[in-house]
């Protein structure tokens, strides 16, 4: 994949960058970055949301992907020295997000999709702890899950493997330092999504993006990627930002579709050379995607077609042999 940021990358790798300052001198400064598509109806409380941070947003960048409802015009209200608006013909989030951040000035990187929102301190839970220890290069966190409603469903954090290891580690902190273990883990499910990552502009730029190519699964293409580079991964245990779970976005309207892109982008990925933590957490993120699709097709009643797939995972050595009877009991059985 090629980077679109390669004139942008400095010679060093981004942990050897930073300065040696106290805390009183360091302040991070979070560019924002709001992609946004016919996003009328939820745009105005996304903003919202930033702009009313404890910490407050070095800038907001709005990236309008070819919107054609009253998207824009929504936006354009909310421009100042803090938030600038940018029009794109309709390229997809992706790329959307990666104008964003050519735009931005700040030295430290955020994201928030039009349909979901932060809460107050989520841009302060990082900024403390980066004043604490500035040579870090990721930052994540724990988020909920919304539906229409008032409501919150379920947390991310504690619902994965890394979280519960992280939590059962650190049982009385709120900030969870990864180790080997955890970001196997994490790369095998993550936690935390888009809207929690906080990551250092240079490492962004150094990992190439958000890959253009990908229309599912492109944020944990680019996560991996980052974790590959990164030298110091954290995390807090507070929910930072809300998630909405859409009924129309492509993992819910067309879950077949989704799966398949998601085995693909992971089939992409184990090809290429990753330190030895983070390629054992993809085995596990494809064995997990070739599953996935499987019993995905089942549910559809596609019952050769997931003995199929599963079948192929087992020949490329991507599933165990216990996969294979499984999938072949569900579809036999059903």
């Amino acid at each position: 994949m090629s980077n679109p940021f390669d004139n942008l990358v400095p010679t060093k790798k981004s942990s050897e960058t930073v300065k040696t300052v106290t805390d009183a001198q360091y302040q991070p400064k979070f560019s924002v970055i709001v992609p946004f598509y016919n996003a009328a109806e939820t745009l105005a409380k996304a903003i919202h949301s930033i702009l009313q941070q404890s910490w407050p947003a070095y800038e907001i960048i709005l990236v309008d992907d070819g919107s054609t409802d009253d998207s824009a015009e929504i936006a354009k209200a909310f421009t100042s020295h803090q938030v600038h608006y940018y029009y794109q013909e309709n390229q997809g989030v992706s790329a959307a997000r990666n104008f964003g951040v050519a735009k931005s000035g700040g030295d430290w990187l955020c994201f928030l999709d039009a349909d979901d929102w932060y809460y107050p301190d989520r841009l302060q839970l990082h900024g403390e702890w980066l004043q604490q220890q500035p040579s870090i290069d990721i930052l994540t966190g724990d988020f909920e899950y919304w539906v229409d409603g008032d409501n919150a469903i379920k947390r991310s954090l504690a619902q994965t493997p890394a979280g519960q290891y992280l939590l059962g580690k650190y049982p009385s902190q709120t900030q969870l330092t990864f180790d080997e273990h955890a970001l196997t883990l994490f790369v095998g499910k993550h936690f935390g999504d888009t809207h929690t990552l906080s990551v250092r502009k240079t490492l962004f730029q150094q990992s190439g993006g958000y890959p253009t190519e990908l229309k599912v699964c492109e944020d944990v293409s680019l996560l991996i990627r980052l974790c590959q580079h990164a030298n110091c991964i954290g995390a807090v245990t507070q929910p930072l930002a809300a998630y909405y779970v859409h009924p129309s976005s492509a993992t819910r309207s067309n879950p077949l579709f989704a799966q398949q892109q998601t085995l693909i982008a992971y089939k992409q990925l184990i090809q290429e050379s990753f330190k030895p933590a983070i390629h054992t957490g993809l085995k596990a993120a494809l064995r997990a995607a070739n599953l996935d699709l499987a019993y995905c097709q089942l549910k559809q009643e596609l019952r050769w077609a997931a003995l199929r797939s599963i079948t192929q995972g087992f020949f490329k050595r991507e599933v165990t042999l216990r996969d294979v009877l499984s999938v072949t009991k569900s579809a036999l059985g059903s």
